[in-house]
Formats: C-alpha cells, structure tokens, sequence
C-alpha cells in the first residue's frame, strides 16, 4: 500500500451551498460586531522543543539499553541506521492493543518478559524515544492511504533529522526503513509524498524487511 503522509493536521474540505456560506459568513460579522473582543491582544503558541538526551528519563533509557554503543562510533547518519535497526529487532510488529502505558521501556521490557509485540504507532513512540536519547531530533507522524480502496488503512512512523545532510529523513521501525530516490539519496517525507503523487519510484534500503522476511515488504516499493 502506498501512503501519503500529513504533518500534524489533517485538510479536510468540505462543500456548502452558496446561500449556506452566505449565511454563515453573516452571523459571523454579526457575531463581530455586538461582541467585545480584546483585539490588540497578542496571539502566540508556547515554543515548540524537543526534549533534551540530558532529561532524566532519557539519559536512564540510554543507559539501560546501551544506546551509545548500539549506535556506534561512525558518522551521525550510521548511529541513525544502527538505531533504527535496534529497535526494529527489539520489538516486531503486530497489530495488538496498545498497552496501558506508551513509552519505550514499557515497550521494549514488555515484549522481553511476555512476547508482547506491538503496533506501528507504539513502534514509532519507542523509536521517538530513542533518537531523542541519542541527541537526534525526532517526530511521530501519522500517515493515511494514497489509495482510496483503503479509506482506513494508516501508518505511523518517524521523521529524523540527520544534521550532516541539513534534512529530516523518513525512518520505519516496523520495516527498518528508509527511503531513496533513484540516484542513492535519502528522502524525507515530504519528498516521498511528492514522489507518489507524480509516480515516480521510491526504493528501500537492502535490509528493510518484515518479520525478516523480504517478500513481506509492500510490492509498491523497490529495493535498491
């Protein structure tokens, strides 16, 4: 299945009749108008951050799991790939119910004690969780179907952000995935959706897999 990835917010649209959307942007000026609005007051949202690897919390993940070492000592895109090929060890896929509480070690542990695998949005909390340990800014994004057949299909995985190539990058946990174009380069999210809409090829990485098993990857995408 191919998937068509939004950022935070989904766009909806929706059709009114013409005399409808008159009419509502009527009361609208009319709500305006009888109500007293504090109209010089400053509109703002707090500053989006991410968390520190020195949080508490992480540092303690970072440290039970040994992550500097699963990362390595190379270049800061092959401690992403050593990552991301840990926790897609770690933890396989299945589409179970989430667990009470979604953090990476309640994840991970659970899986260790009971061979409790989990879904892709778990996969990618724990995933999040373990980029930004690693000092690797990181993001969940939720991912709807390209193909209408599949009205309620979805997918989550991560965006990280390699500082040597000056880009966010598209990481799944579930496949240990990353993406290409057909020259070699790695694509971030945005740029994949944009591959799909004019259908040009996506390719994988060699050792994306399902269940470490080849055939099980989605047939609308390539190896490279």
């Amino acid at each position: 299945m191919r998937w068509i990835c939004l950022f935070f917010s989904c766009l909806s649209i929706f059709h009114y009749a013409q005399d409808d959307h008159q009419a509502d942007t009527g009361r609208y000026r009319l709500l305006l108008a009888e109500s007293t609005y504090a109209r010089n007051q400053p509109q703002g949202f707090p500053d989006f951050t991410y968390q520190r690897p020195e949080n508490q919390y992480l540092t303690d993940l970072r440290q039970r799991y040994h992550l500097e070492q699963v990362a390595g000592k190379g270049p800061d895109l092959s401690k992403v790939i050593n990552l991301l090929q840990w926790m897609h060890d770690a933890v396989p896929h299945e589409d179970e119910d989430n667990l009470p509480v979604l953090n990476a070690q309640n994840i991970i542990d659970t899986y260790s004690r009971n061979g409790l695998a989990q879904g892709c949005y778990p996969l990618a909390i724990a995933m999040n969780e373990i980029f930004l340990s690693m000092g690797f800014i990181s993001r969940i994004v939720i991912c709807f179907p390209a193909d209408a057949d599949h009205p309620n299909g979805g997918h989550v995985i991560n965006s990280v952000y390699i500082p040597s190539l000056g880009k966010w990058i598209w990481a799944d946990p579930q496949y240990n995935a990353v993406l290409y174009n057909e020259n070699g380069n790695l694509l971030g999210i945005e740029e994949v959706r944009k591959r799909i809409i004019f259908k040009k090829p996506v390719f994988l990485n060699s050792k994306a897999n399902y269940h470490h098993e080849k055939s099980a990857l989605p047939t609308t995408l390539m190896n490279l």
